[in-house]
């Protein structure tokens, strides 16, 4: 394993890590509704969710779906269904404020808590399991130990990506005290629900990694 491969592969996916997405919108949603804990359980969801893309590509499963037309369709029509509706949830949680929702804590294994969510759209993201079919492989030497480096790569990819999203938590919530008023926290929920359902629209008319 050299130590080139591991940096080059990390300059390679910063762009795509520091693109706005999914998380790092659920980031700025959930911050502004629960606080920093919710921003935290986001990076641990999509961690989590980043964990089983690359056990999928480690198994050669993620091949196997982009491979297939039909699976790929699905996954991608299912992840962009989900954004949407997640999105107009949001929006539609905004529009009645926070006196009109039960005060009732979300639990992890329903889909109304932050790291649920972010696990979810994780698992549905074609974008995330591109990164190991497409960029991952260019970075796996002929006379490496593919399963060593792959896995390597992949955990790096996750500790950038968690890193990250802790560091975007924190300078939202650094910023909430100009967003605690009710009006400015509703506006910012159904801001994230708009982009939401614009990534669910960009996500189901994008096409197949080749």
């Amino acid at each position: 394993m050299a130590w080139h491969q591991l940096v080059g592969f990390a300059l390679a996916v910063t762009p795509i890590m520091l693109t706005p997405g999914v998380s790092a919108t659920l980031v700025v949603q959930r911050v502004a509704k629960d606080g920093r804990g919710g921003g935290f359980r986001v990076a641990a969801g999509t961690a989590c969710g980043l964990a089983v893309h690359g056990l999928t590509a480690v198994l050669g499963l993620a091949a196997l779906i982009a491979q297939s037309a039909a699976a790929f369709s699905v996954l991608k029509e299912v992840g962009a269904a989900y954004l949407v509706v997640l999105g107009i949830r949001f929006m539609w949680s905004s529009s009645r404020g926070r006196d009109a929702r039960p005060a009732t804590k979300s639990l992890p294994w329903t889909l109304e808590g932050a790291f649920a969510q972010s696990l979810v759209a994780n698992l549905l993201n074609p974008r995330a399991a591109s990164v190991y079919l497409t960029l991952v492989p260019q970075f796996v030497a002929p006379d490496d130990n593919a399963l060593a480096m792959t896995v390597a790569l992949v955990a790096l990819h996750i500790a950038m990506q968690t890193a990250w999203l802790s560091l975007w938590t924190m300078m939202v919530s650094t910023a909430r005290r100009g967003f605690s008023s009710e009006p400015v926290r509703r506006s910012l929920e159904a801001l994230s629900g708009a982009v939401l359902v614009g990534l669910g629209v960009r996500t189901a008319v994008q096409n197949a990694p080749r």
